[in-house]
């Protein structure tokens, strides 16, 4: 997305969602107020710059709950309605590239819509649930992360295990392994894996199957953990397969699969730090990604790093920069960069998933 696209998403949010307050005094907020304050987010502009999809996220008090929708606005101005309809809670509200459709997450699972209405089609029915739907640049494949047992190669087994877990009268967990909790959250024997499914629904396949890492790993990784490559054959993802060491290396990898199937490669091994959420330019030749350059240093900074995809070897982009990239988008000419990074004063280290 160009930097007039992005500000120009800010500029519509702002618009959609925020109330005059010059008129309102001053007071301390409540907690009531503050739950009631909707959470406005995920903007996403169509690809002919008409229409902007973005989440509103309520809290309800009484349920102890919290609801994620998504809103539908046109640019030109108007009132917003919520998508696909007043029915659906929907969130992870994503264009096809040619814009007549969404593809969506609800109730746990990944969804279509026309944009201009018409019946959603349910794309999975996983055990382990789906999100972060990412679209091919040409529409033929979405890829997207279910939680899988690495020891099954269907559904049918992880709905037999789920269903025997939930069924044993026993609930003590066994561990042999270190990594058997990270922050908040036991490791219940799955593991996040890469799937993709066509917008049709068929040719649904896990492409890490077997795989005892996670994709991207947790807990802060998300759709930026993964990208096709132009061409819309191969898909580049965040992993870290580092066996019984997982618990205290940060040796984070991006690696490359074919959406066919088949043994995924790792691309950036030289390096024994942190190596994540891999961005592809539209000439398909060069990849970018943040890098940590210490082993072991969750702190250390993200670095701005770029390799030839047919040689590899990846290199610094600004060795003297003293911030962290934390985002990186590459605009369509295939010239520019736009980098996120925090100002100076909030300039933090930020940690690499690693100690549970």
């Amino acid at each position: 997305m160009s930097l007039h696209r992005r500000s120009l998403v800010a500029a519509l949010l702002l618009a959609v969602v925020v109330p005059s307050v010059g008129a309102q005094s001053r007071r301390p907020i409540t907690f009531e107020e503050f739950a009631a304050s909707k959470i406005v987010s995920d903007p996403q502009l169509s690809p002919d710059g008409k229409w902007l999809l973005y989440s509103v996220r309520s809290t309800d008090l009484a349920a102890n709950r919290r609801t994620t929708r998504t809103w539908l606005a046109a640019v030109a101005g108007g009132v917003a309605r919520q998508f696909p309809n007043d029915r659906t809670i929907a969130a992870e509200a994503r264009w096809s590239p040619d814009g007549t459709s969404v593809v969506y997450t609800s109730a746990g699972q990944l969804w279509i819509a026309p944009v201009t209405g018409g019946t959603p089609k349910q794309l999975t029915k996983l055990t382990g649930g789906a999100s972060g739907p990412v679209w091919s640049p040409a529409g033929g494949h979405i890829a997207f992360v279910s939680a899988a047992y690495p020891d099954c190669r269907d559904d049918a087994c992880n709905a037999a295990k789920e269903k025997a877990k939930e069924e044993s009268k026993v609930k003590a967990r066994v561990a042999d392994d270190l990594m058997f909790r990270h922050w908040n959250a036991y490791d219940e024997g799955t593991r996040s894996h890469l799937f993709v499914v066509k917008p049709d629904g068929s040719d649904l396949r896990d492409l890490v199957p077997g795989a005892k890492y996670d994709v991207p790993p947790g807990p802060f990784g998300g759709s930026e953990g993964y990208t096709f490559m132009p061409d819309g054959q191969r898909l580049l993802f965040t992993a870290k397969d580092q066996g019984r060491a997982d618990a205290w290396t940060t040796d984070i990898n991006v690696y490359g699969v074919s959406v066919a199937g088949g043994s995924a490669r790792v691309l950036t091994a030289g390096n024994k730090g942190a190596d994540q959420n891999p961005v592809v330019t539209p000439d398909g030749r060069l990849l970018l990604y943040t890098s940590q350059r210490r082993a072991g240093f969750e702190a250390d900074k993200w670095r701005l790093m770029g390799a030839e995809l047919a040689g590899m070897g990846g290199r610094e982009l600004l060795p003297a920069w003293d911030r962290n990239a934390d985002g990186i988008v590459a605009a369509p000419d295939g010239k520019t960069l736009l980098v996120l990074a925090a100002s100076p004063s909030m300039q933090r280290g930020r940690p690499a998933p690693r100690s549970p």
